[in-house]
């Protein structure tokens, strides 16, 4: 008998496993002021993943059935995410950040991975009107459902957990997937603590929007060794000019100062050599310098505006 069990629980255990990382899953929920609401969905595969056939429903107040869907297109590439706002964002946003939120497009699609790739435009009714007591879902074609925010079926009044503290996780925060996560939800919970899966950041905060962390990704060796293929000079920078040398091909450069705001973009069609940057507006400060290499592995790099 013991021996049954114990094979039972291996196979358990195996089937568990090979679920990882083989499916799209939610990676961020933000539920910020006004209409700024937006759904992060990370492929955690090392192949690209169409979004045909793909939705995000609504579950609106408790409700049973979907209250509103959007059915998506595009795709997702390996290891990256595309980031879904709601098309009323509020229009401080426009020039702020994050600053590739639309206004007045619902909804708005985009690939996160290339924020120069224009945005792609899902189609139906806009189901990016929660405020932190409706259930989200991601599903797919037959119904089939991918991942769960929240707990369909149920009104948590005004939001969900952490329990028997008052204070509402899914109410004006921005929660995380945490890194450990491989997985969606596919079947709708006996309770949804969103501590469990989720960090909390205050509302608004949108620096992780469109870049999450998973432990589905391969220990990054290749991008580790990348990092030496390319270096920033001069370092600090003095006159806010600066040169990239490089020698592996370039696809792509954006530069983000410490809040999240990209100041730079440009697409350089695997340019290989010297690439140098201007940054006339840039005041004293840190940025980030994230270079697409052509392989599609991305680095980023620390530099500092003096």
């Amino acid at each position: 008998m013991k021996k049954i069990l114990l094979f039972t629980v291996a196979v358990a255990f195996t089937r568990l496993v090979s679920a990882q990382c083989t499916d799209l899953f939610i990676s961020e929920y933000d539920e910020g002021s006004v209409n700024n609401k937006a759904i992060e969905i990370y492929n955690p595969t090392a192949s690209s993943i169409s979004l045909t056939g793909y939705t995000i429903n609504r579950y609106s107040n408790g409700s049973a059935t979907i209250t509103e869907t959007m059915p998506l297109t595009g795709s997702i590439a390996s290891y990256d995410v595309v980031v879904i706002t709601n098309g009323q964002t509020d229009s401080v946003w426009v020039t702020g950040s994050p600053g590739y939120w639309s206004y007045g497009v619902s909804p708005t699609l985009y690939a996160m991975g290339d924020l120069h790739s224009t945005g792609l435009y899902g189609t139906g009714t806009d189901p990016f009107y929660f405020n932190g007591n409706d259930a989200v879902t991601l599903e797919k074609t037959g119904g089939v459902i991918v991942d769960i925010f929240g707990k369909v079926g149920e009104n948590p009044g005004l939001g969900w957990g952490p329990f028997g503290t008052n204070q509402y996780w899914t109410v004006d925060h921005s929660l995380v997937r945490k890194a450990t996560v491989k997985q969606g939800v596919t079947a709708n919970p006996a309770t949804f603590d969103p501590t469990v899966q989720y960090d909390s950041l205050p509302k608004n905060t949108w620096t992780n929007l469109g870049i999450h962390t998973c432990d589905c990704k391969p220990a990054a060796v290749n991008e580790i060794k990348k990092i030496d293929n390319f270096f920033l000079f001069p370092n600090p920078v003095t006159n806010n000019n600066f040169t990239i040398k490089a020698t592996d091909f370039i696809s792509s450069v954006e530069i983000y100062d410490v809040l999240g705001n990209i100041i730079f973009q440009r697409i350089t069609n695997n340019q290989r050599g010297d690439l140098y940057v201007e940054l006339d507006h840039a005041s004293k400060g840190i940025y980030f310098v994230k270079v697409r290499l052509h392989d599609n592995n991305i680095v980023t790099k620390k530099i500092s505006v003096n």
